[in-house]
């Protein structure tokens, strides 16, 4: 075995003693979402208007698109469906894979705010989180935009309050952008911030 292989399998390893408890949440996530991916038989009518905004700007579907569904979900499902993903394969990459990354994101913002204990148990419950494991069998926006809500608010955390780079908070500005556009309601969390800022400042 060469020096090279030995000291990137020496990393993995401590890597791995190092962050196993972590580690073991991702993979109890990740089975979680396998078992309940296809729990559902049927589809509700949001779920509905998604599949059929993405199949008119796919496949040129007539269907009259509503102003009360925002593009960037069923404009990102239109793009994989041009490269050839099934009804299953969208769910996984649009809503299964960004509830794993919830439950990591959790984990950096409660290792960012407190500890890393606080970090691995906020993690540890929202991996099992009934709401989060229930929407994963569903093809709509809850999932994604949540994702991007955490991912926002770590960017604050880390930009504004750590004030590690300012590149953190254009990045907050942007992932916050790409929520609002995926789901309306993300702009609740902007009076959260507000107030955090009148209290801190």
């Amino acid at each position: 075995m060469s020096e090279i292989s030995k000291q990137s399998e020496s990393r993995l390893l401590k890597f791995i003693n190092k962050n196993w408890i972590l580690l073991g949440i991702l993979l109890i996530t990740f089975i979680t979402r396998l078992i309940y991916f296809n729990i559902n038989s049927s589809i509700w009518y949001d779920e509905g208007e998604y599949f059929s905004m993405a199949m008119r700007w796919a496949d040129d579907v007539p269907f009259r698109l509503g102003p009360q569904r925002l593009p960037f979900f069923p404009f990102l499902a239109s793009i994989l469906m041009r490269i050839g993903f099934n009804e299953a394969g969208l769910r996984f990459i649009l809503v299964a894979l960004p509830s794993i990354g919830i439950v990591f994101l959790t984990y950096l913002l409660g290792k960012e705010m407190y500890n890393k204990n606080i970090g691995l148990i906020a993690s540890f419950f929202m991996s099992v989180f009934w709401v989060i494991i229930f929407n994963v069998a569903r093809f709509h926006t809850d999932v994604l935009a949540f994702f991007f809500w955490l991912l926002a608010t770590y960017f604050f955390w880390v930009g504004y309050v750590k004030k590690r780079s300012n590149k953190y908070i254009i990045l907050m500005g942007f992932i916050f952008g790409l929520a609002f556009v995926t789901r309306s309601a993300t702009l609740q969390i902007f009076p959260i911030f507000l107030v955090y800022l009148l209290i801190t400042e």
